[in-house]
């Protein structure tokens, strides 16, 4: 039964590297930023099944997940039985997805709440529907504006977010509803202009997205709905905090950090709301804080973005120098 219920999430929303043909990650990788978004549910469509231009609109909840495989385990989006998959929150989700099937151009629109509020913006063209089907894409376009990179990993594929979360005839029945209400038609997807990708700034100390073995694509302006935007970099004035054994800094996520010098060197861990140790780091790593209250662990070989401190004045302060 583990090894089927690996198999699902794998399907869900993270496919086999022989699908893609284009992760290549490498036996160091130690982590992997993803998202699992099976908890997003169809609640209108239109244009289904005959129509020239067919929409779907989606919403529910996104898992923020972190893949922690053992060396030499994860081999592109294909995750081993005892690979082990920590879950770091959840984000509320609204989808829009479009596709026209004379031009084939495919256009989806998912909008995050807190704690990773932005837009994910992707255009695609592809022979069959993709949100029904899992014919092959070309991707033309894709911006995302979250902060969190897991939720690159559909557009290097590239398929939607929205693939596999509904039916031919769930779509089918709401649609007819739609037009038995007298709904407008949705209105076709823009014409792309050339094959563009955008990545927006995210915060500093962002863990890398395991590498993608494609050629370096352009970068160029994307046209896309205003959207709120990421926590702002770390700023010049970013100071090194020291925390006395024990005790902790609260973030406003409900998650903390603290100190650990159970094995007689300090560490920096990340606990969850009831103590519950859910990630820690090498000894000699340094916590910083900048001016907007961001903290980041900097360890050897890279840094973590933990989230802004809970400014809280009843709760033990660390000290700056």
């Amino acid at each position: 039964m583990r090894g089927l219920s690996r198999a699902i999430l794998a399907a869900g929303f993270v496919l086999t590297h022989a699908a893609s043909g284009q992760i290549t990650p490498t036996s160091t990788t130690t982590n992997v930023d993803d998202v699992d978004c099976r908890g997003l549910k169809l609640v209108a469509a239109s244009g289904v099944p005959a129509g020239p231009t067919r929409q779907y609109k989606l919403h529910g909840i996104c898992k923020i997940l972190e893949v922690y495989p053992k060396t030499g385990s994860f081999a592109g989006y294909e995750w081993s039985e005892d690979t082990k998959v920590e879950t770091l929150g959840t984000v509320w989700t609204d989808l829009v997805a479009t596709w026209n099937s004379q031009t084939g151009f495919f256009r989806e629109d998912a909008k995050t709440q807190s704690p990773y509020p932005g837009l994910v913006s992707m255009v695609l063209r592809c022979a069959g529907d993709p949100v029904l089907t899992s014919v092959t894409c070309k991707g033309l376009s894709y911006s995302n504006t979250t902060g969190w990179s897991g939720f690159d990993r559909a557009y290097a594929i590239p398929r939607p977010i929205s693939r596999g979360k509904t039916t031919l005839a769930e779509a089918t029945a709401l649609s007819q509803q739609a037009v038995a209400s007298g709904a407008p038609a949705p209105p076709p997807p823009p014409t792309p202009t050339s094959p563009t990708i955008r990545r927006a700034p995210v915060p500093t100390g962002t863990e890398p997205v395991v590498a993608i073995a494609s050629p370096r694509i352009a970068v160029a302006p994307v046209r896309s709905t205003p959207s709120p935007t990421p926590p702002p970099p770390e700023s010049a004035g970013s100071g090194e905090i020291t925390l006395a054994p024990a005790v902790r800094l609260d973030l406003r996520d409900g998650r903390a950090i603290v100190a650990d010098d159970r094995e007689g060197a300090l560490h920096w861990a990340i606990v969850g709301p009831t103590d519950q140790l859910l990630r820690r780091f090498p000894a000699g790593s340094k916590l910083t804080e900048s001016s907007h209250h961001d903290l980041t662990v900097h360890y050897p070989g890279g840094s973590y973005h933990a989230g802004q401190r809970r400014n809280d004045k009843s709760k033990a302060q660390g000290h700056h120098h």
